[in-house]
């Protein structure tokens, strides 16, 4: 009667063993799905702010000052040092009294009840003071 106990329990440890197995597997595959997708999304977000760049040089100036205030690794900044470098650079001339300044263009809103943070000639871009 006690081979019968020692066989079941032999029988359930081993299966509690692949299964663990898959368990770790399949966490590992999660982790790593989620890791690409960071990435991902740090690239997409990435692109969209130096294209808006490019627009808009009063954003451009405030990423600029963002990235050399917090990207600290000597390898990151030698990434980015051409976006640093135009840090030193004067501000150039302002616009011409009939040009329109450019302005970001408003968030998709998916709830109309949301209160949209509102811009001030101190601070045209709000959504960077959540950074």
């Amino acid at each position: 009667m006690a081979k019968d106990y020692d066989t079941q329990i032999a029988k359930l440890k081993a299966e509690r063993e692949k299964l663990d197995a898959r368990l770790s597997k399949l966490a590992q595959q999660a982790k790593d799905e989620n890791r690409k997708r960071d990435a991902r999304r740090k690239i997409i977000v990435g692109g969209a702010i130096l294209a808006y760049m490019e627009k808009d040089e009063s954003f451009a100036r405030a990423v600029r000052s963002i990235l050399g205030t917090y990207v600290g690794r000597p390898k990151d900044k030698e990434v980015i040092e051409d976006l640093l470098k135009e840090l030193a650079q004067p501000a150039p001339a302002a616009p011409a009294a009939d040009a329109a300044p450019a302005s970001p263009p408003p968030p998709p809103s998916s709830n109309e009840n949301a209160t949209a943070p509102t811009t001030t000639a101190a601070n045209p871009y709000p959504f960077l003071s959540r950074i």
